[in-house]
């Protein structure tokens, strides 16, 4: 059976994890906190949390007494009272409520300790992380092994094979190496096809060739990137039969003696580069969009063209999570394009200076 190997001690926190919660009626409670890993200062942190949950009943008595605040706040109170939840944190807890339920995620992203209460949840926070969350697979590949995983930046879980071949050996079943292979005939339940090269080639180029269809047969319709883990050669061949699968790259080497972390830091940094590609985009389409009408900074223009699903794409900068008197239109801005279909996007900074910046539609 298939275990999650943890990388950092962390939940997963993806767009579509914001995109479900900006979906949620209100009113909703968001609380974030930094948080401390296995010391005497867990006992505290609970502490901490029940202060934070006594600021959050607060504001739902002021501003929205029709609320049933008990209720909204009875799943929040329950872990502030778990001695084991308490016992496994990373650097940061935050915690979305309100009338439709409860989430939690513990980050290895410290927050400010804080307890807001609105229409929408504030996600400004935790948005650099979910920038930086991006799930992935990973195909290590030698002759004598293949191993297939999806991950992210925290975690790696091994998958079954399905239809892509175990080994080499796995392509033909008890095949010989000839200098022509023929289809006909095999036994194993993939079949090999005529060669021109030497018998070992042959093998190699089946071997890839029926790996690569069976990934892209696959996946096709999966919009994770894939990282190989193999050698260079392997590139080539391979992605020759994977059109629709984006490669990122490969993990160079012989991952056979890896264990699922070791291949995990090999390839992570070709996923975390997508980011870093991905910002350049936008933030570029951005500058260029200035001055057409299909980009804004203000924040009133963000808001009403949010609500009426005009805005795309909308990215906010570091500076915007502290500047209060943006907090609450920025907050419902993001619930607004969430919900829309559009994308949030955390960038360190735009061209124009701003502290965020829309792209529109239309």
């Amino acid at each position: 059976m298939f275990t999650t190997q943890v990388i950092s001690h962390s939940d997963a926190l993806r767009h579509d994890d914001l995109a479900d919660l900006a979906g949620w009626s209100g009113p909703c409670v968001t609380i974030h906190m930094p948080t401390h890993r296995a010391t005497d200062e867990t006992l505290n942190d609970s502490k901490r949390f029940g202060h934070l949950i006594d600021d959050a009943r607060t504001q739902l008595a002021e501003n929205y007494p029709d609320a049933d605040a008990e209720s909204i706040l009875a799943p929040v109170e329950s872990l502030a009272r778990s001695r084991r939840f308490w016992q496994f944190q990373g650097d940061g807890l935050v915690v979305f409520a309100s009338p439709d339920g409860m989430r939690r995620f513990r980050t290895d992203r410290s927050f400010p300790k804080d307890a807001t209460v609105g229409d929408s949840f504030n996600f400004r926070h935790v948005l650099p992380l979910v920038t930086g969350e991006v799930p992935f697979l990973i195909l290590a590949i030698s002759r004598a092994k293949v191993r297939l995983f999806e991950a992210d930046r925290a975690h790696i879980t091994e998958l079954p094979l399905g239809d892509i071949p175990a080994s080499e050996d796995d392509v033909a079943g008890a095949y010989t190496r000839e200098p022509e292979l023929q289809s006909q005939g095999s036994t194993g339940r993939h079949a090999l096809y005529h060669g021109h090269g030497t018998g070992e080639d042959n093998v190699l180029e089946a071997f890839l060739r029926v790996t690569g269809r069976a990934v892209e047969k696959r996946f096709s319709n999966d919009k994770r990137p894939l990282v190989l883990a193999s050698v260079q050669e392997y590139l080539g061949p391979l992605s020759t039969h994977i059109n629709n699968v984006r490669i990122l790259g490969v993990a160079p080497g012989n991952p056979d003696e890896l264990d699922a972390k070791q291949i995990h830091e090999k390839a992570w940094p070709l996923a975390a580069g997508e980011v870093q590609r991905h910002t350049s985009v936008l933030t570029d389409d951005y500058a260029a969009a200035i001055g057409t009408g299909l980009a804004t900074a203000n924040p009133e223009y963000i808001v009403n063209d949010s609500e009426v699903g005009r805005i795309g794409t909308l990215m906010v900068t570091e500076q915007a999570l502290d500047q209060p008197a943006y907090a609450r239109d920025l907050d419902d801005a993001i619930r607004n394009v969430l919900r829309t279909s559009g994308e949030v996007w955390a960038v360190d900074e735009l061209n124009d200076g701003n502290p965020f910046g829309a792209l529109r539609r239309y």
